[in-house]
């Protein structure tokens, strides 16, 4: 078991992502730290006084951070938030789609950019918790059912609640 003792910033682990050097990142209620096979690094905070992450993802290579206020980007472990967000600390995640990331929550979705994020929807009574990029689109479950994302719009496939789902193939198990 590892935990404070051993350099983690939390005791409650939100999030694991593996970068391609083979760098286990660790994401908790008090910020993220990197794992290299031996000791762990306490990735350097913002300078927010609130880093607790809701997700972590890997994407062409770089580490993404859904935080409670906001999306950050670990770039020479330092965490750099680059789009200000206040979340309810409910489930949050990111997909890809066409080689684009998404990150989803309860203020919406996002295409995530380093130099330039933007909210591409935004509804906050969906509480949107999860997203799986397939090749039949982007796919979205929350509190009121399952969505198809496609073009700036969001489409109610089913309205049973979703907590987390997988594709396989051409079907979505939820």
């Amino acid at each position: 078991l590892i935990g404070i003792g051993d350099g983690l910033p939390g005791g409650q682990v939100r999030g694991l992502a593996y970068d391609p050097r083979g760098t286990l990142y660790v994401g908790t209620e008090q910020g993220v730290a990197a794992y290299d096979g031996y000791d762990f690094a306490l990735v350097s905070p913002t300078d927010r006084p609130d880093t607790f992450v809701t997700s972590l993802y890997v994407h062409n290579g770089e580490v993404w951070a859904q935080l409670d206020s906001g999306l950050a980007h670990v770039v020479d472990n330092r965490l750099e938030v680059v789009l200000d967000w206040t979340l309810s600390r409910v489930n949050s995640g990111f997909a890809t789609h066409n080689d684009t990331l998404y990150a989803i929550n309860d203020v919406g979705i996002f295409e995530v950019h380093p130099s330039a994020p933007r909210q591409v929807f935004s509804r906050r009574d969906a509480v949107l918790r999860a997203g799986i990029g397939t090749h039949t689109g982007l796919w979205v479950g929350g509190k009121d059912g399952l969505y198809q994302f496609e073009n700036g719009s969001l489409q109610q496939v089913d309205k049973r609640p979703v907590r987390s789902f997988l594709a396989s193939g051409d079907a979505i198990i939820v």
